[in-house]
């Protein structure tokens, strides 16, 4: 079975106080929609649809190394369900369809094709987190059998429903037809007047369709961006990230937490960085490199 991505990038992120989209933020050096279509491109999807707003050109800019994608306007931000449903027309009826979103940058490759094999062709997949103070998410409601029953937003759940812990982080997998039968269906009935992607979960569980979930660990890779402090967070987190991959690989860091890398790098063997070193574009190092503390370099080239 085939599958489609789509990327939902229409937001305006009012609370970025900035003059540029949300999803352009700067996350180590490229913008956060860049970091999840990077990622989507790594799934090798037969296609990758991109939902925007009044911001195509400089989505596009950002991605121009990626060809093919689909770019498909929503005018009015009507909520998830209604910005998936603007793509699904261009989609093959025959995929299955994963669904990203434009901020949440750290979102693992690994991660979605677990979700899109659970799919089958079939299958409605929800990823699903647990965390210890859920506080803004939507809770995921399991009946007595531990089948989910449906997904609630915060401000539409009761007391008993926020003390729930298992949390929807937003990503989704569904066959195409499924999905497009259910979106059909959702209406607008909650506080903040949206159509919740979401919803489509309790609308295959009334229709028979099978509900499963797929739960990560790993809460920084599902984390969105609304604001500089969690855009800083993450920032701290993709380079702990960076630093832990490169010292697997055999480059001695003094301290990983007073290193950063926005690009990309080699190195050959017995390399060592000392603290508050920022390496920008792309370095390489030879054998036997030892860049001294609060050091930048950028696009070099250091020889053996």
């Amino acid at each position: 079975m085939t599958f489609e991505v789509i990327v939902l990038a229409a937001g305006k992120g009012t609370r970025m106080q900035s003059r540029e989209p949300k999803v352009m933020q700067d996350l180590a050096g490229k913008s956060l929609f860049s970091h999840v279509m990077t990622t989507a491109a790594e799934l090798q999807a037969r296609r990758i649809h991109v939902v925007h707003g009044h911001n195509k050109d400089v989505l596009q800019d950002a991605v121009q190394q990626l060809t093919g994608v689909n770019w498909i306007c929503q005018d009015q931000q009507l909520g998830t369900a209604h910005a998936v449903l603007q793509a699904l027309p261009t989609v093959s009826p025959e995929s299955d369809v994963l669904v990203l979103y434009g901020d949440v940058p750290l979102i693992k490759e690994s991660t979605l094709a677990s979700l899109v094999a659970a799919v089958a062709g079939r299958n409605l997949v929800v990823l699903t987190a647990y965390v210890a103070a859920p506080s803004g998410y939507g809770r995921v409601v399991r009946g007595r059998d531990d089948a989910v029953a449906c997904i609630v937003e915060e401000r539409d759940a009761d007391e008993d429903e926020k003390a729930i812990c298992e949390i929807n982080t937003g990503f989704i997998a569904a066959p195409a037809r499924v999905l497009s039968r259910l979106l059909d269906r959702i209406g607008n009935e909650n506080s903040q007047g949206e159509y919740y992607l979401t919803d489509a979960v309790s609308l295959a569980v009334e229709s028979g369709t099978p509900v499963l979930t797929h739960t990560t660990t790993d809460v920084d890779e599902i984390s969105g961006v609304n604001t500089p402090q969690q855009l800083a967070r993450l920032e701290r987190s993709y380079q702990a990230r960076q630093a832990e991959e490169l010292m697997q690989a055999g480059l001695c860091l003094r301290d990983p937490t007073r290193f950063d890398l926005r690009g990309t790098m080699e190195f050959g063997t017995d390399c060592m960085i000392d603290v508050n070193v920022l390496l920008t574009g792309h370095v390489v190092l030879g054998n036997d490199v030892t860049i001294g503390a609060n050091c930048t370099v950028l696009d070099s080239e250091l020889g053996d």
